[in-house]
């Protein structure tokens, strides 16, 4: 990592991101594509301007790993489902998030000790909260396996830390239990426009009581929080992503008030959570997810072929014993044969059905983002709405959530 001009004791890391101290280990895991993301419920009493999450998250008390939805009326469905997601991304951590996962402490307990119980002790958990919660939960947590907790402070409570004795009281004694050896702690806040001097001062008191580590993250524009970002006179800093105008520019003046800082500061850009988190994560689930008939992508897509017709299973047939295409090349679901995209390209202009290829994600949503017509029944049938460019389902994804949210 290269040092930053006129800051010197910054390093920078890939797509816009910089550092001065030690990377967090739930930040190095996440950068891997290593980490699944487990929002445990949507319910928060704060309704901060820039929150990003979805409107189908928000105040939910559903959960999700990745994008699967779990069933918590059927605690052993959820469990297995959860695994079942863990497996499938060969995750090597968890991140826990919400809304924040203290609105449901019994819940979050529960699959924090799950996941170190079916996972083992090298499962590394970190969690995200911002609540003032009962004391007690810091031990429950750290009891049920815990390695990482991430404070998010509301901006009110910057300038004067010690005026919020319901938060302070938490992140001291979360303090304690770090210097005693049973985790590590540290805090996440979004990089506020105009906010350098309040920003400044909650660093300084986190370093005054020797706090191991601070990111902040790039503020950025989502379909739930344009508005309220806009009324505020905050603007997007360019075409290509969401990121607000200046909010780095104010990373980059805390981290120079502060270099040479015990602290670790990590600034983590709106790019590199898609560009770098978000897509690592996306191809190791299309390379475990792949079907013998799927092709994985340098972008972390799957792609193959798609023949929509009345009877599959019929058609499956007809193409075994014309094409002699073997049972794993093809399968049978929904009125569609899926076929690999190899041999369907052979004969699609002989098929009366639309036949095309399919690139979607590797997620439980198997989210499309683009078809091409093999022939001239697909060129007529109409796309899904939902068909798109890679750029256009990041967006989608986004509103899921990602680590830091």
């Amino acid at each position: 990592m290269q040092p930053v001009a006129g800051i010197p004791a910054l390093r920078v890391r890939p797509a816009g991101s910089f550092i001065q101290g030690p990377l967090p280990t739930g930040c190095a895991l996440c950068e891997a594509g290593a980490k699944l993301v487990l929002f445990v419920t949507g319910v928060c009493h704060y309704k901060c301007f820039y929150c990003p999450i979805s409107e189908e998250k928000r105040m939910s008390r559903f959960a999700w790993a990745n994008e699967r939805k779990l069933d918590l009326s059927d605690e052993a469905s959820a469990l297995a489902a959860l695994a079942d997601e863990v497996r499938s991304l060969g995750a090597k951590g968890t991140g826990i998030t919400g809304g924040d996962p203290l609105y449901d402490p019994e819940r979050t307990v529960k699959m924090i000790r799950f996941l170190k119980a079916e996972f083992g002790p090298k499962h590394h958990v970190h969690l995200y909260t911002q609540i003032p919660f009962d004391i007690k939960w810091l031990a429950a947590m750290q009891e049920a396996g815990l390695d990482e907790l991430r404070f998010h402070p509301p901006d009110e409570t910057w300038p004067e830390p010690d005026k919020w004795p319901p938060y302070t009281r938490l992140w001291l004694k979360a303090k304690e239990m770090e210097d005693a050896g049973l985790w590590d702690v540290g805090f996440e806040i979004p990089c506020i426009p105009g906010s350098q001097e309040q920003m400044s001062a909650l660093v300084s008191w986190l370093e005054r009581h020797r706090f191991r580590f601070i990111n902040l993250n790039e503020m950025e524009f989502s379909e739930t929080n344009y508005e309220a970002m806009l009324s505020r006179g905050y603007r997007i800093k360019d075409t290509e992503t969401s990121r607000a105008m200046d909010s780095e520019e104010v990373a980059r003046e805390v981290m120079r008030r502060h270099q040479g800082a015990k602290i670790a500061i990590h600034f983590c850009s709106s790019p590199f959570k898609d560009r770098v988190q978000l897509r690592q994560r996306l191809s190791r689930q299309a390379e475990r997810r792949a079907k013998p008939y799927e092709v994985a992508t340098e972008d972390g897509t799957l792609v193959r072929g798609v023949i929509e017709c009345p009877d599959p299973a019929e058609m499956m047939e007809e193409i075994a014993a014309a094409f002699e295409v073997g049972p794993d090349m093809m399968e049978a679901r929904g009125g569609k044969v899926l076929i690999a995209p190899w041999l369907l390209e052979q004969f699609a202009e002989e098929v009366p059905f639309p036949a095309y290829f399919s690139e979607r994600y590797p997620t439980a949503t198997e989210l499309e983002v683009e078809r091409i017509p093999l022939n001239e029944a697909a060129e007529n049938a109409p796309v899904p709405a939902a068909s798109g460019t890679v750029e256009r389902e990041l967006v989608e994804l986004h509103k899921l959530g990602r680590p830091g949210q």
